[in-house]
């Protein structure tokens, strides 16, 4: 399936093919995760910047070219996901979030890179996402959560919640650096006595971190697989607090029908018929009045 690019997608993928062509070596492979995720870095004045991410399909897990190993159907990690579906699965998910709970630019291309022993080229197809800055991920932080943003761990609950994301642990949930503070206490007008001011000092509130969450490969199950959902903000602090006004107005705007037409084009293996349906985990706090529901294929709240 090929997509027209958005200016963003575009600006990415420039990016991107200007490193990768430049490059003398293959990219390096990261140590973490189970299938090939490579970091493509360019120079750059400072030195050395990184400006995507590519996952390629033929070396997701249980795919033939996977790079750890994890060869063949039995390394296969979820169910009702048809092996080497993640690449499109990523670039639905940054579709249909649109900016709202902030998943990074992602686009399905094709790239030309040096084989692994570096005497061709070969060309693979895959995700390419935006390289986001952070200070590790969620499960280097407070185990409640508490640390970062509420309103961004409830964006992120959202976006998980009607994508039925079965794959959201800490791991994939990147921590934003904070921003420089100037002052460490905030100064308030106390009274005022001969002409002059006392001024009552205060510590500064420590701020949260906001959060962007990546790997989007286990999104949208096939019908009738639902019994794997992972959703590790069940249990931070955000998890007590009801969906808000702007949660409600962003599950109004949202196009069913549009939804449904991305939705199409993950197309399962025709050997794996799905189980008797089973009914979905029960989730921690839906808005009241909201439930969930089926639309041809896509989870939605209505």
């Amino acid at each position: 399936m090929r997509h027209v690019a958005s200016f963003a997608t575009a600006e990415v993928m420039t990016q991107v093919n200007e490193a990768v062509c430049s490059a003398r070596a293959r990219p390096e492979l990261t140590e973490g995760g189970t299938g090939g995720v490579y970091l493509i870095r360019r120079p750059s004045r400072e030195g050395v910047e990184t400006v995507g991410v590519f996952k390629p399909s033929d070396e997701e897990a249980g795919r033939e070219n996977n790079p750890r190993g994890l060869r063949g159907e039995e390394h296969a990690m979820r169910e009702g996901f048809r092996l080497g579906s993640g690449a499109v699965r990523e670039r639905v998910a940054y579709k249909l979030d649109r900016g709202y709970a902030g998943v990074p630019c992602t686009a399905v291309d094709k790239l030309r890179m040096r084989s692994r022993s570096g005497t061709r080229l070969c060309e693979q197809s895959g995700s390419i996402q935006r390289y986001v800055e952070s200070e590790g991920d969620a499960s280097e932080y407070r185990f409640d959560g508490s640390q970062f943003d509420e309103d961004a761990c409830m964006r992120v609950a959202l976006l998980d919640c009607w994508l039925f994301n079965c794959d959201r642990h800490e791991g994939n949930i990147l921590v934003r650096p904070l921003r420089e503070i100037d002052d460490e206490i905030d100064g308030e007008i106390d009274s005022e006595i001969n002409g002059l001011y006392r001024i009552r000092l205060e510590p500064r509130a420590v701020p949260k971190r906001l959060i962007v969450p990546i790997d989007h490969a286990f999104i949208l199950p096939n019908f009738g697989y639902y019994r794997e959902a992972e959703l590790a903000w069940r249990y931070w602090t955000a998890a007590l607090r009801p969906f808000g006004e702007d949660a409600v107005k962003y599950v109004a705007n949202i196009d069913i029908e549009a939804v449904c037409e991305p939705r199409l084009h993950l197309s399962h293996a025709p050997h794996a018929p799905a189980p008797p349906r089973t009914q979905p985990p029960t989730l921690p706090y839906p808005h009241p009045g909201h439930r969930m529901s089926r639309l041809r294929g896509v989870l939605a709240w209505e």
